[in-house]
């Protein structure tokens, strides 16, 4: 995920909810049994916070597709500092560029996701 941050983005106008959604752009994207009693949490890879200037792009920040399996201790602690933080920056510098991602490691646990079709 990447995307360009600005001071004027980072002013909320529209306050986040919790309806997160298959992405009707990407067949398949339907998630949410597989986070059920998984542990994990649905952690967002572009925040809701730096979403919060528009209806739309508020509503597009709790697509699957923006989601990332984060353990609650991480996704609650030191993830939310550092949005927290790239927030601070983007307003300090008037815009930077942020990019997150998941790792991909063999060794970590996983959760079962599931085949669907959209």
């Amino acid at each position: 995920m990447a995307y360009l941050l600005t001071k004027d983005e980072t002013v909320k106008r529209f306050q986040r909810g919790e309806f997160f959604a298959p992405d009707p752009m990407i067949p398949g994207t339907n998630f949410s049994v597989d986070y059920q009693k998984s542990g994990y949490d649905r952690g967002h890879l572009a925040p809701a916070a730096d979403m919060g200037y528009s209806m739309e792009t508020m509503v597009q920040s709790f697509f699957y597709s923006n989601m990332s399996p984060q353990m609650p201790r991480f996704n609650r602690g030191v993830w939310k500092k550092l949005e927290m933080q790239v927030r601070n920056w983007a307003v300090e510098y008037d815009s930077l560029y942020v990019v997150t991602g998941p790792i991909f490691d063999s060794a970590m646990p996983t959760i079962l996701l599931s085949i669907q079709d959209g």
